[in-house]
């Protein structure tokens, strides 16, 4: 941010002036310390184990529904995978690290698989049974490159599209509940709309990973994926609380975070 100079009309002494710039500087290096702390906090896993069960048997259920079908749709199957993989990635404290790298592995081949129904039945037959699923020894809990993993970033944001585009409609509900102008009712802060807003939150470790935008672009491609991880976790944190006012409120945070990252690169 610019700072915001007064022009005071009189001549401040050497001595002050000095002392003022000393202060300033150390109240900028403090500042600018708390935000890097916060930052570096915000891209650690989030995810509860009960809130991953919840995310990790929505996601395959979808995909069983979707593959039962006479048509399927690949780009849905290939979407609720990411979101999986995600989801075992960002799965905090407690969890099994080699099972946890296991389900991510499965679902990252269940999002290959998304056009081989044969073998994309399997894969979900696997996962279905995610809570049972023996470690594989291969298998590295190690930081992923998901750039390399997810190297079109369109299948990730194609989750947030409409189910007939091969998305879950996670946008459109955004944006029927940021229209509402009475408050949201308790039975609106759903186990859905938590869901979606961790989904949110977990699409923005994609994002991030597509910073490739060039050199000009992408500090601000970073700092709007850093956004949108932030407002989508507060508005997680807020559903899940069933705070009515806040949950407002951070909704409307998370829609201004998207707009501008729409106006900045997606509508141009």
């Amino acid at each position: 941010m610019r700072p915001l100079i007064s022009e005071f009309g009189f001549r401040i002494s050497i001595v002050l002036g000095s002392v003022f710039f000393v202060v300033s500087l150390a109240l900028t290096a403090a500042h600018s310390s708390a935000i890097g702390a916060d930052d570096d906090a915000l891209w650690k896993p989030f995810l509860a184990e009960s809130d991953f069960h919840k995310l990790v048997e929505n996601e395959v259920k979808a995909v069983q529904d979707e593959l039962a079908k006479p048509k399927v749709d690949a780009k849905k199957i290939r979407g609720s995978a990411i979101i999986i993989a995600l989801a075992a990635i960002n799965l905090k404290d407690g969890a099994d690290a080699k099972q946890a790298a296991s389900i991510r592995d499965t679902a990252f081949k269940l999002a290959e698989a998304s056009g081989k129904t044969a073998e994309a039945k399997k894969l979900a037959a696997a996962l279905a049974h995610f809570k049972e699923m023996k470690p594989d020894p291969q298998a590295n809990p190690g930081p992923v490159d998901l750039r390399k993993q997810i190297d079109d970033l369109k299948d990730a944001m194609d989750v947030f599209g409409l189910p007939t585009k091969g998305g879950e409609g996670i946008e459109k509900e955004y944006l029927i509940l940021g229209q509402q102008r009475k408050p949201f009712s308790p039975g609106q802060l759903s186990d859905k709309l938590l869901l979606m807003a961790y989904k949110t939150a977990l699409i923005a470790d994609v994002a991030r990973a597509h910073e490739d935008q060039g050199e000009k672009k992408k500090k601000e491609w970073l700092r709007l994926t850093d956004e949108m991880r932030r407002t989508s976790l507060e508005f997680a944190d807020s559903v899940k609380a069933k705070k009515l006012k806040e949950t407002k409120t951070a909704l409307n945070k998370l829609s201004a975070s998207c707009n501008d990252c729409h106006a900045a690169f997606r509508d141009k």
